[in-house]
């Protein structure tokens, strides 16, 4: 891809493919086992489903991801635990199909007909959070977005490569980030499938901690410092 017209050419991608459905699929995933895709279609084929996700996880087969969740380290990020399978079916509700409110364009299922509705992708997001506001713009079009824990990928490289965009420190994409912010605003703090109660910046599906308040306004302090630097100074980092 002409890494700024990244979005630009995924809407021609699609727009020149004749099947029903569109697999975003990051090469740093494998398929973990034989019925991933059957998983993810069996949700996909509904009118009301906007797209589905498989979950992610590592070599060690512990969860590395199964959704996006907003406000996140004051942003967005993954909702993962590194718990391994049999630990996470007990402590967590990560392996069950589940309602979410974003998910990752690293691997994400969407119908042609759910993705015409919106008019795909938003061509002002150049390079990152492409995935993020197509998301919101299909729950906003009131379609659900679904993690089916029973289609599974193995992670084959680092997160630094793969999730990047989502640390709050990393100043290529700052003015994507800058743009879905002013887009999306306040609906980037709160995640409607994630409980109140529980943490948002360490493990997942536990309750906040004692120091979970200082933490958050750490994290969002740090978005944002880092969305307010000039574009110049960016342009040279970069």
């Amino acid at each position: 891809f002409n890494n700024s017209l990244v979005s630009r050419e995924l809407n021609q991608i699609v727009a020149a493919t004749k099947g029903d459905f569109v697999f975003f699929w990051n090469p740093g995933f494998q398929p973990n086992n034989q019925s991933w895709l059957y998983e993810l279609l069996q949700h996909a084929q509904f009118s009301e489903i906007g797209a589905v996700s498989p979950i992610v996880l590592n070599k060690k087969k512990e969860l590395v991801y199964s959704s996006l969740i907003l406000g996140k380290y004051g942003f967005i990020g993954r909702s993962r635990n590194n718990l391994t399978v049999s630990k996470t079916k007990i402590w967590s509700g990560e392996w069950v199909e589940k309602n979410v409110s974003a998910i990752s364009g690293n691997c994400l299922l969407i119908s042609k007909k759910s993705w015409n509705v919106i008019n795909g992708l938003d061509e002002s997001f150049q390079k990152y959070y492409w995935d993020i506001d197509l998301c919101l713009r299909l729950r906003r079009a009131g379609f659900r977005l679904v993690s089916n824990p029973f289609s599974q990928f193995i992670q084959t490289i680092s997160d630094y490569k793969i999730f990047k965009e989502l640390n709050p420190k990393f100043l290529e994409s700052v003015n994507d980030r800058k743009k879905l912010i002013t887009k999306w605003g306040v609906f980037l703090d709160v995640d409607d499938f994630y409980s109140s109660h529980s943490d948002l910046v360490g493990k997942d599906m536990i309750p906040k901690g004692l120091n979970h308040g200082f933490l958050e306004w750490y994290w969002k302090k740090m978005v944002h410092l880092i969305k307010n630097i000039p574009i110049l100074e960016i342009d040279k980092v970069s």
